[in-house]
């Protein structure tokens, strides 16, 4: 108790003398108070977070997931040693380093900082710890951040007053973004930071309303994507104010490297910066309050070759056991980081060679014609689709004008056919005169149909969302799930229609059919799709459509030709007969020799 009094005593003094501002101390000032007065209670024998109910809620809602402290104090070291990899860094003062956190929450990454100071630099007196700028957008998390700071000070043995003094610590109260954004000079060289460390928040584009992203847009003119997720922004915050020998090193989602939303910040990135560190955390449970892949990444400045990148594949809990108490160690990789692509890691240089030059002189699937189309999206499934007995319901006539046979994503065999049939009914757009069985049947969803957001029209409730390819499904195809654990590319007969979570391709070729399921698409899928956990386990691949169209094919590969007579030839024994292991291997044999002889 005399531990929370002291800190009472003192904390709104020392507020005043580190805040940038006035207003700023007096907008937290109500929120220290707060945490005071009602007796918060922190982790850790002090040192950690301040846990309070009112807190979880709010930081859900904005995106903000708390870092372990384990992967806190993890990334801390894993800054510094990277940022003293830089050879004009390697003699520096560890004193004189600039760390700046950019979303500072409850202060988890400033107090494990001066935690890596006390223990492992041996800092033992205000000089000889760093500069420590932190900016947050909440009064409140920027009082417990404060508090949090003053505890790690005292459990050292340090006068939180003395290091005040020094000047080396500033509390900046606002939108991160507002203040650091993309420009080329923002500040002077020396006012640069030296290590940009946080977790940012993770709030997608459709959360963000319509003023904020104008804000975004003019803030970052450079890569501003109307679909890319908040905490991208952040990336490119850190590294526009990082000093020229200074790194970034976040926690965040992993997508930016895959998604189609990140392309304008991978883009970016070729030019502004180099990619130093990656581990990829896959889907190992990081966060508490959250499910997601996320990734540990180091970008150093523009000028730096980022041919060679350390890193790291987690593969379950105990690996990320082993890599926050610092027991496993990353490893020297080539990357590929394509303009337009996604980046993809390789074990070598000559690895990264070698897949290179099987797909060289390729041309993307798109650029042949070959087109590919999502499935239906209805907006509410559960009111469109029937099963045997509800189709079996209808009489012949209102089946056969309104209600289509369906293949659903995980009834999509690989090759051809299906597991089972599903049936939807599929009223398009304008349609006239829709049968009163069919509006019967849809009545008791028309609330929730009504506010679908597709549905310009509400008196139209019972439409699905304007289509111009409907016909394209009718004719026979090529269709794949959204999600699998390997390529599932199927031939599905015409008047099978595709739902959303399956896409399908414009033709029936079957050349193309047995190149997407070959062992070598692999290899490309491996490089360029997002995955859903680990591949080598029990992970899926995500098999978006921008990924396949983009897909790498031989020029001729469509045309007529004895290779690909064979293995059309092939692909038709699979289908009627089912796929064998020598099948297989013929397969892989020939399409081989395809891009051998492109």
């Amino acid at each position: 108790m005399s531990y929370h009094i002291h800190i009472a005593q003192n904390a709104e003094d020392y507020l005043s003398e580190v805040m940038a501002c006035d207003i700023s101390t007096k907008l937290v000032l109500p929120h220290l108070r707060r945490v005071l007065d009602e007796g918060w209670q922190s982790e850790s024998e002090g040192i950690h977070f301040f846990a309070h109910e009112s807190t979880i809620a709010s930081r859900a809602v904005n995106g903000i997931v708390e870092t372990p402290r384990s992967m806190a104090a993890y990334m801390v070291s894993l800054a510094y040693s990277r940022w003293q990899s830089e050879k004009l860094n390697a003699q520096s003062d560890h004193s004189t380093i600039h760390w700046f956190d950019p979303c500072g929450g409850a202060g988890i990454f400033p107090v494990e900082i001066l935690r890596f100071y006390f223990e492992k630099l041996g800092s033992d007196n205000p000089s000889s710890l760093p500069r420590i700028t932190i900016s947050e957008i909440s009064e409140l998390g920027l009082a417990v951040s404060f508090i949090n700071i003053i505890l790690a000070l005292q459990a050292s043995g340090i006068s939180p007053s003395d290091y005040i003094k020094t000047g080396k610590l500033k509390l900046i109260l606002g939108d991160t973004l507002d203040r650091f954004h993309e420009e080329n000079d923002f500040f002077s060289k020396k006012n640069k930071f030296d290590i940009v460390i946080g977790n940012p928040p993770y709030v997608r584009a459709s959360r963000l309303n319509a003023s904020y992203k104008k804000k975004l847009k003019q803030k970052f003119p450079g890569l501003y994507c109307g679909s890319a997720d908040l905490y991208t922004y952040f990336i490119a915050s850190g590294i526009s104010n990082i000093d020229d020998c200074g790194i970034l090193i976040y926690i965040s989602p992993a997508a930016f490297i895959r998604a189609k939303s990140g392309a304008p910040l991978r883009d970016w990135l070729l030019k502004n910066a180099s990619l130093d560190s990656f581990i990829d955390l896959d889907e190992t449970k990081v966060f508490e309050d959250a499910n997601l892949h996320a990734a540990v990444y180091v970008f150093r400045k523009q000028g730096h070759s980022s041919e060679n990148v350390q890193y790291l594949h987690i593969q379950d809990e105990k690996e990320l056991d082993s890599l926050v108490g610092e027991k496993i160690a990353l490893t020297t990789v080539s990357v590929d980081t394509p303009p337009g692509a996604g980046w993809a890691f390789h074990a070598s240089q000559s690895s990264l060679e070698e897949y290179s030059k099987v797909f060289s002189g390729c041309v993307k699937m798109q650029d042949l014609g070959v087109q590919i189309y999502s499935g239906i999206r209805s907006g509410y499934s559960a009111a469109f689709l029937l099963d045997d007995k509800q189709y079996e319901g209808f009489n012949p006539v209102i089946r056969e004008k309104w209600i289509k046979p369906l293949i659903l994503p995980s009834n999509i065999k690989k090759w051809a056919g299906y597991k089972s049939i599903s049936y939807m009914v599929v009223i398009p757009t304008g349609s006239m005169s829709v049968d009163k069985e069919i509006m019967s049947f849809l009545a008791p969803h028309k609330d929730v149909l009504a506010k679908r957001a597709e549905i310009k029209n509400k008196d139209q409730w019972y439409e699905l969302r304007s289509c111009s390819y409907y016909h394209k499904m009718e004719r026979q195809k090529i269709a794949f799930p959204d999600l699998s654990a390997n390529q599932r590319f199927s031939l599905v007969e015409q008047g099978i229609y595709v739902p959303d979570g399956a896409y399908f391709i414009d033709t029936d070729n079957l050349v193309l059919l047995g190149i997407l399921n070959s062992s070598l698409a692999k290899q490309y899928f491996v490089h360029r799709c997002s995955s859903v956990g680990n591949l080598k386990s029990k992970g899926r691949f995500r098999f978006k459509k921008e990924f396949v169209k983009d897909f790498p094919l031989p020029r001729q590969c469509l045309l007529d030709g004895n290779l690909q007579g064979k293995i059309s030839n092939l692909v038709s024994l699979i289908i009627k007969n089912g796929e064998t292991e020598d099948m297989n291997k013929e397969l892989n044999e020939l399409v081989n020799r395809m891009y051998q002889e492109k």
